[in-house]
């Protein structure tokens, strides 16, 4: 039987490479900068111009706040907030957030060049990556009690 930091870091593996693949169909059906297309659309039929990062923003924004609905929908009692509740849904926004999320650290490291610094100090350093089992124990050891183990632990 697995571990539980073997799932975990399972999971992760698989969360990951479906915002790979996510990422890849999403540059199909977009084309081009999507972000940049928008900012531009936004300052024309705005009030405000938009840059490529504040659409970052936005999109991230939107993608948490359907996950928070989402999650509220998951825990309801009630039959027909639960009948609107989408397990694909839940993982669609946390996919989408995670692939904006990366492209605006991307989009900071290659406008200020830190990526290519970092790159060269670990180099220089001879900085090796963390064990991600290490990490992922650390994170299992550390993260909070989740109300389920409290009812389980409940007399």
């Amino acid at each position: 039987m697995a571990s539980t930091v073997e799932i975990f870091e399972q999971t992760t593996d698989d969360i990951l490479q479906d915002c790979v693949d996510l990422r890849a169909t999403r540059k199909k059906q977009y084309g081009g900068n999507i972000f940049e297309s928008t900012a531009k659309i936004g300052s024309a039929i705005g009030l405000k111009e938009y840059t490529p990062e504040d659409v970052h923003i936005l999109f991230l924004a939107m993608k948490l706040a359907r996950y928070r609905f989402q999650m509220k929908l998951s825990r309801s009692e009630e039959e027909e907030d639960y009948a609107n509740y989408s397990e694909e849904t839940m993982c669609d926004s946390v996919e989408d957030a995670i692939i904006y999320l990366a492209l605006m650290e991307s989009q900071r490291r290659t406008k200020n060049g830190n990526h290519q610094k970092r790159q060269a100090r670990h180099a220089a350093e001879n900085v090796q990556p963390r064990d991600r089992s290490e990490v992922q124990a650390t994170i299992l050891n550390n993260r909070p009690i989740v109300r389920e183990e409290l009812q389980e632990e409940s007399p």
